[in-house]
C-alpha cells in the first residue's frame, strides 16, 4: 500500500522543511520513498525530487520571458502545468 502526503500552505510555512525531514526519515529507516516537487516556483529545494515540475516549466523562465511580476508567472506556469498534464502522468 502507497501513502501520499501532499502538505500545502502558503509560502514559507515549512511544506519543504517537512518534506525533507520525510525523506531523510524514510532513508533512514530503509524504507522506499519517492518525493516530487510540484511548485514551479519553489528554486531551494533541500530535498532529493524524484519528480520536479520545474523541469517542465519554472516561474523564474514564465516571468522574464513573459514579462509578468510573481503572481502572474505563478498563474502561467500553473496554466502551462495543466495543458501538459500528459507530461506528469508519464514522468510520475
Amino acid at each position: 500500500m502507497r501513502t501520499l502526503i501532499l502538505p500545502t500552505g502558503p509560502p514559507g510555512a515549512g511544506k519543504s522543511t517537512l518534506t525533507n525531514g520525510l525523506q531523510q526519515f524514510m532513508t533512514a529507516i530503509a524504507r522506499p520513498c519517492s518525493v516530487a516537487n510540484l511548485d514551479p516556483a519553489n528554486d531551494n529545494v533541500p530535498y532529493e525530487p524524484a519528480f520536479d515540475v520545474r523541469d517542465l516549466v519554472s516561474v523564474e523562465e514564465v516571468m522574464e520571458r513573459e514579462e509578468l511580476g510573481p503572481n502572474g508567472g505563478v498563474l502561467w506556469a500553473m496554466e502551462e502545468v495543466e495543458a501538459n498534464f500528459e507530461w506528469i502522468t508519464r514522468i510520475a
